[in-house]
């Protein structure tokens, strides 16, 4: 993915978000009946751990950053998908299911990069682009 987005498309499209549209259009008009839950399944399936790897290889750059676990960048691509169907059947709302700790966690990871401050115990990694 790195190396996609860094060589960019004969035609200039150089971001993911573009690029993931512009697949979405040409599928959906392929398939028609492909709804947006079945996108977002399209994405936990086979982008979720590509889109942590891109996380991961992009905040390795900063020196302080090597000892971060994996998990980490796992539950930062997962926050892209909260509020999904694919989201709420993997990390239900419910105390009692099994993957009720892991919605936590995503959420807090979440919640604590938005913040920029420490939350429910998690620290923010890296540096926060300027806009």
């Amino acid at each position: 993915m790195l190396a996609e987005h860094n060589a960019c498309a004969s035609d200039g499209r150089c971001d993911f978000p573009t690029i993931f549209d512009v697949y979405v259009k040409h599928q959906s008009t392929k398939n028609t009946i492909i709804l947006p839950d079945a996108h977002h399944e399209l994405i936990a399936k086979d982008y979720v751990y590509a889109i942590a790897s891109t996380i991961e290889q992009f905040h390795l750059g900063d020196t302080f950053a090597t000892d971060y676990p994996r998990q980490v960048y796992i539950d930062m691509a997962w926050g892209g998908l909260i509020g999904t169907y694919i989201f709420n059947k993997n990390y239900p709302d419910d105390p009692t299911d099994k993957n009720f700790n892991d919605r936590e966690r995503i959420l807090d990871r979440i919640n604590t990069e938005l913040k920029r401050t420490p939350y429910q115990g998690y620290t923010p990694v890296g540096t926060p682009c300027e806009n």
